[in-house]
């Protein structure tokens, strides 16, 4: 088990994506996990749970991959389902009500399917609609030059360049919501430690003084503290050449285009299963291998544990073969961390229950 703090990674929750599921919850209003779709001239509410099969198979996909598939799929399910119902009609000149029942018995599981598939293509159609509108492309490509200090062939971007395209972000970028603007500054002054009078100059950028707060509050989180900086500099690595390959070999997998960087936390469940923590900043994992699992655990004082309830605990062979990860963050985990961590495990990165 990991414990994680959420000012362990907080670029993450803020930057954008590409991914459907993270999204939907960016770009279109929701209410918890319920958003509602326009469906001729009717209203339909829409709650994204782990009930709706397609969403769950879908909300980790690249959102042109989600466009595609869900269109595919629906021509197929209607043309499928239509032949089948028509055959069953046809099996007999005349359809006796044993047939004409067995038909309408079914139609109920088929409309609420596609139901799903209208409600999935219309919230996807939207995304991509508004994705186009805010340029969030062009957006994404700024953040990934901030968080990772590098373009995408490998080449350091100098932090004149970054500092260059923020100061033109409501030219370059007409469209964009003071929403953004204070995410992109809220990465920018996450991944950098500035002088006083440079990191007053970025706070000041923003208009309202609640929207300061946002800015001036990082501090309470450890992030972007007076520590004296004389000259601008990174308070985060750059992405390492480790990570730019990891970044290149997803890249080949997909034709779509992708974020360069991959959550911290994702980063650390992919180093925990390789046995690659580092030990400065995960001390207690030094021992954690198999062969050292020998003594079977003992209860806390006070609590009563039936025998065998916890056989998976103390079995080397099921460790070994069905091996397990946990990830608690607290502060809880943004969508972006969640479809990339699922995706980890799809690709058989992490090959290990989450």
């Amino acid at each position: 088990m990991i414990i994680l703090d959420r000012s362990y990674d907080m670029l993450s929750p803020v930057m954008h994506d590409y991914l459907y599921g993270p999204l939907l919850f960016d770009l279109v209003p929701m209410k918890g996990n319920t958003t509602t779709v326009k469906s001729g001239g009717n209203v339909i509410n829409a709650v994204l749970d782990d009930s709706d099969g397609l969403w769950m198979k879908m909300n980790s996909l690249h959102l042109a991959e989600v466009l595609i598939r869900i269109t595919d799929e629906f021509k197929e399910f209607v043309s499928s389902n239509t032949q089948k119902n028509m055959t069953k009609m046809k099996d007999s000149e005349v359809p006796d009500m044993d047939t004409m029942s067995s038909v309408l018995k079914e139609m109920p599981k088929y409309q609420e399917l596609m139901r799903k598939y209208t409600i999935h293509l219309s919230l996807a159609q939207d995304c991509m609609k508004k994705f186009n509108e805010k340029d969030i492309k062009g957006l994404s490509i700024l953040e990934q030059s901030i968080i990772t200090g590098i373009d995408d062939k490998g080449t350091i971007v100098e932090n004149k360049k970054i500092v260059s395209a923020i100061s033109k972000l409501s030219k370059d970028y007409p469209k964009i919501t003071e929403e953004d603007i204070i995410r992109i500054l809220l990465m920018y002054l996450a991944t950098y430690d500035l002088p006083k009078n440079d990191k007053e100059t970025v706070i000041k950028s923003v208009t309202t003084v609640e929207k300061r707060d946002i800015l001036k509050n990082l501090v309470n989180l450890g992030i972007g503290a007076d520590i004296g900086a004389k000259k601008v500099q990174r308070r985060e690595p750059k992405m390492s050449r480790e990570e730019f390959e990891l970044f290149k070999k997803r890249d080949s997998e997909t034709k779509y285009q992708i974020n360069r960087s991959i959550p911290k936390a994702a980063k650390v469940l992919l180093d925990a299963f390789k046995g690659n923590l580092p030990l400065d900043q995960f001390p207690f994992v030094a021992n954690d291998k198999p062969e050292n699992y020998k003594a079977k655990p003992k209860p806390a004082a006070g609590i009563s544990i039936k025998k065998g309830n916890l056989n998976w605990a103390d079995d080397k062979n099921d460790r070994e073969n069905n091996p397990r990860l946990m990830l608690f963050m607290i502060g809880g985990l943004s969508h972006q961390e969640i479809c990339h961590i699922t995706n980890l495990q799809n690709g058989n990165y992490i090959n290990s229950n989450i």
